[in-house]
């Protein structure tokens, strides 16, 4: 204590002695007689008494001023700021998926080159034991006013979890005409506990800055239930209170349907027929390689990125609300979306 009372006299005094100085360097300094007269003249001022006074009070003003500025851009300069760097895909080990639902794995190295239609965020990364695969899926909310809605999806999934990322986009009102609310969601099912959690960034405002920070959307953990129905599978997810009450039945439902060629599909027979009876193509881009993405929209980070003369196995088509035709393929292992116009 006695210490921060020493520092803060110290700096009362160090501003007393500052501001004496300040009034002797104004009061001393002489002031043209012929600018004043041409203040009186232009009418700012009534005599040139006024016009004196004024002028030193700004002199004041501007000389206090000042170090208070440097100080501001002093600090401004010296606090470490966090860049917005790409997820670096690794070569080896562990595949990791980020918030964005994207799984790092290195199949070339290289600069991107596609045009990004928005800046990616890098993320901390959660880690996810192999096999983990993106499936397409048809996503429906009924909670929330404004929320029901169906969504384009992705699923990805292992022995201890399943996530899910879809985005919800939804257009601005006459005041922002063409303008576009979009909101990137990844919900994690713990197959462990039993339970679901969302979270959610924003993407793009009708006015302002996007929120493009992971945020913590559920209260509480919520209960969720598995089903087949057919070769199609089913996820239905509860909401409820705090205090462990239902609040809506069935408020989040995930539908997907896993590709026989599928990673996740541990059968090497049925991954080789399936494979030959599925449509190839080969990745022809002008910009010598191919990004791969966890959905089918530049929105979205990138997976990995495949170079020219890879083929790849097509293993669902969809076109998005852009009218832009994506093929679902596998290349390597890896599963993810591609542009239809940059296969051959």
């Amino acid at each position: 204590m006695n210490q921060v009372a020493g520092v803060g006299k110290g700096t009362l005094n160090l501003c007393k002695a500052y501001w004496n100085w300040v009034n002797q360097i104004v009061d001393s300094h002489p002031i043209p007689e012929q600018k004043l007269n041409k203040l009186v003249e232009k009418k700012h001022f009534k005599t040139a008494e006024e016009a004196e006074q004024a002028t030193r009070r700004v002199l004041k003003v501007a000389l206090i001023a000042t170090p208070v500025v440097f100080l501001t851009i002093l600090m401004w300069s010296i606090i470490p700021k966090s860049d917005n760097q790409p997820t670096t895909i690794q070569a080896k080990g562990d595949i990791t998926a980020t918030p964005s639902g994207t799984i790092n794995q290195n199949l070339i190295s290289g600069r991107a080159t596609e045009q990004e239609a928005s800046k990616q965020n890098a993320s901390p990364a959660t880690t996810l034991k192999a096999p983990v695969a993106s499936i397409a899926a048809l996503v429906k909310r009924t909670t929330g006013d404004g929320f029901p809605y169906e969504a384009a999806g992705s699923v990805q999934e292992n022995e201890q979890v399943i996530v899910v990322n879809y985005l919800y986009s939804k257009e601005c009102s006459s005041e922002a005409p063409g303008a576009t609310f979009q909101q990137e969601w990844k919900t994690t099912f713990d197959l462990t506990a039993k339970t679901w959690t969302n979270q959610v960034k924003e993407v793009s405002k009708c006015s302002g800055n996007p929120n493009q920070e992971w945020t913590d959307y559920s209260r509480t953990p919520n209960p969720f239930t598995i089903e087949s129905v057919g070769s199609e599978t089913v996820i239905k997810g509860d909401t409820q209170d705090t205090d462990g009450s239902l609040l809506t039945k069935d408020a989040f439902i995930v539908r997907y349907t896993k590709p026989l060629h599928s990673p996740l599909n541990s059968d090497p027979a049925s991954q080789a027929i399936s494979k030959s009876e599925s449509t190839t193509k080969v990745i022809q881009a002008g910009d010598g390689f191919a990004n791969l993405r966890s959905q089918p929209t530049t929105e979205v980070d990138v997976v990995a990125k495949i170079p020219n003369g890879t083929p790849v196995v097509i293993l669902n088509e969809q076109t998005n609300s852009s009218g832009q035709l994506w093929y679902q393929v596998e290349a390597s292992g890896q599963v993810g979306w591609v542009y239809s116009d940059l296969l051959n």
